[in-house]
Parts: C-alpha cells; sequence; structure tokens
C-alpha cells in the first residue's frame, strides 16, 4: 500500500512521499539541496551537522545518507532490531537462509532457538557479514595476483 501526501495545509508540494510506510522517496528539491549540504561538508565551507548537536553516531549516519542522496542514489535508513528472524539475517548476510541454517548447524555464527524458530543477534550477523567480505576481498587480491603472475591480463 502506498501512502502519498502530496500537498501540505498550504498547496505546497511536500519534500518526500512515504512509500508501504518504511521508505521516504524524496522530491528533487531535496536531492538539490542534498547537494549543497555535500558541498558545504565536503569542502568544509560550513558544518550544517554539527556533532555536539546530533551525537558522532547519528552525525556519521546523516552525512552518508546526504552523500548518498546528493550522488542521486536511493537512501533506505532503517532501525534494526537486536534479534532477527533466519530470513532477514540472511538477507543482511546475502546469501540464502538454508545457508545460513547451515552455517549456524556448523556453529559458524551463534544463534539462539526460540521455541522451534532460529534468531540471531544483530551483532552476531554484522560480524558474519564482515568476515564474509573480508574472506571474499582476500580471494579477489589472490586471484589478480595470480592472473599478474601469469600474465593472463
Amino acid at each position: 500500500m502506498v501512502h502519498t501526501c502530496k500537498c501540505n495545509e498550504r498547496g505546497e508540494v511536500m519534500a518526500a512521499t512515504l512509500q508501504r510506510t518504511d521508505q521516504i522517496v524524496v522530491a528533487p528539491k531535496v536531492t538539490r539541496q542534498a547537494k549543497d549540504v555535500w558541498h558545504d561538508l565536503d569542502t568544509g565551507t560550513k558544518t550544517p551537522l554539527r556533532e555536539d548537536q546530533l551525537g558522532e553516531e547519528l552525525q556519521k549516519v546523516l552525512v552518508q545518507v546526504v552523500k548518498a542522496l546528493a550522488e542521486g542514489h536511493a537512501v533506505t535508513v532503517t532501525a534494526m532490531p537486536e534479534v532477527l528472524t533466519s530470513t532477514v539475517a540472511a538477507e543482511i548476510i546475502g546469501i540464502s537462509r538454508p545457508t545460513l541454517m547451515r552455517h549456524a548447524r556448523a556453529g559458524d555464527i551463534p544463534s539462539i532457538k526460540v521455541g522451534s524458530h532460529t534468531r540471531f543477534r544483530r551483532e552476531d550477523v554484522l560480524r558474519f557479514k564482515r568476515v564474509k567480505l573480508a574472506k571474499q576481498r582476500q580471494a579477489m587480491e589472490e586471484l589478480l595476483a595470480l592472473e599478474d603472475e601469469l600474465g593472463l591480463i
């Protein structure tokens, strides 16, 4: 279901449209504003997102959001619960649910049983994802080194 609010009480076009209650699609005006803010942040001209007002971690997130919007990318920011279902955990890691369950049974990633359901702690899922990406990068670097050594490129 799409919930759209095109005009405010003064008849002005709203800056964003809420879709599926979990995404905000910004208007081109917001993208232009993001470009201006990103320019100021990137060049150090101004500091519109002050750490003392927002906190260091929130500031980092907002800077990344502004940069992505300025570059024309779609951005989704969500809060992630502490305990995740196997389906959500698998999506975050980028593997199938059956593969995740094999890793859990092998002890590669800690899991919690809630009745008959398997759950994963957010921290464990993010750690597993980081390790997986590091292994992939290492394998790619080794492959590139082998190509160089064999003169394939």
